[in-house]
């Protein structure tokens, strides 16, 4: 698999469109561990463990989207990449939503950049 992060992203959305909810795993890397750790620290997502389920396999990330999460919107695509500078960055519908972005200072939200005055890749949105 070439793109982990659009991966992770997909399966949040399935989970959060479910009714009941439901727990997803994800392959582990640094960006998605990086990504879900904002989140987590965000509230969007709970229950957060990293585990390898064995000595072959890939070691994953196990998470629970909250039902704050109504959806999310991948911005920079492995086909077309997006940066912004910290004066390009608007509010995610009014300041209802989050931008995560990958910047020098590693991975900020939309208001964290602002307020670090610095830009980089738009990865998603989320609200």
């Amino acid at each position: 698999m070439n793109d982990t992060l659009g991966d992770l992203i997909n399966r949040l959305k399935t989970v959060a469109a479910l009714q009941n909810g439901g727990a997803v795993e994800a392959p582990l890397n640094k960006l998605n561990e990086s990504v879900v750790n904002l989140l987590a620290k965000l509230g969007y997502v709970t229950n957060v463990r990293v585990f390898k389920a064995s000595e072959t396999a890939h070691k994953s990330l196990h998470l629970e989207p909250t039902p704050k999460i109504t959806d999310l919107r991948r911005v920079s695509k492995p086909g077309r990449r997006v940066y912004k500078g910290y004066s390009e960055l608007r509010p995610v519908l009014g300041g209802i939503g989050v931008a995560i972005l990958s910047t020098p200072k590693g991975i900020l939200t939309d208001r964290g950049a602002r307020k670090f005055k610095v830009g980089g890749e738009v990865l998603f949105e989320v609200w």
